[in-house]
């Protein structure tokens, strides 16, 4: 929930200042700010279109943002992490380096290193060293087009079985 704002769809440069006007830097703040926010960000507009009353343009310019917090806000808007892009050891969101076993099996690194440094075998009790790990260079690529293009801000991630995909 670290993100910007300006890494959500439709987020634009003026959308972003009447956010920064209306003191939203980031979307938790956006996600944790209470319902009357909203009259924040139609207040954020007016201030900058600089009259005393609000012109079609800017008018629409707040429902927008308006529109735009209710989908931060919604539960669906959580971004979902495809289950074959986390490590069966840690469940710990999208594999950083991923590495491949020789029985076709990919790990987080950090995760099957340590599980191997307490027994030599994978979590199917196959005998399995270090050495024997090999980067996946295919599955860090599809992640990282996973999150470049699907992910456009976050909010914590939930876990999608395989068999929903």
């Amino acid at each position: 929930m670290q993100s910007k704002l300006s890494t959500i769809d439709g987020v634009g440069p003026l959308t972003l200042s009447v956010f920064e006007e209306a003191g939203f830097r980031r979307v938790k703040d956006v996600y944790h700010a209470d319902e009357g926010q909203e009259e924040a960000v139609t207040m954020a507009a007016q201030r900058l279109h600089q009259s005393g009353r609000l012109s079609q343009h800017w008018r629409a310019m707040a429902a927008r943002c308006v529109t735009i917090i209710q989908r931060i806000r919604q539960a669906d808007a959580e971004p979902a992490v495809p289950e074959h892009y986390m490590c069966s050891l840690s469940y710990n969101h999208f594999m950083v380096d991923p590495v491949m076993s020789p029985y076709g099996d990919s790990y987080e690194r950090v995760a099957i290193e340590t599980a191997l440094r307490e027994r030599e075998e994978d979590p199917w009790g196959r005998p399995l060293t270090v050495r024997e790990l090999y980067p996946n260079h295919a599955l860090r690529a599809a992640i990282a087009h996973h999150r470049a293009h699907f992910m456009r801000f976050s909010i914590p991630c939930r876990v999608i079985p395989s068999r929903e995909l």
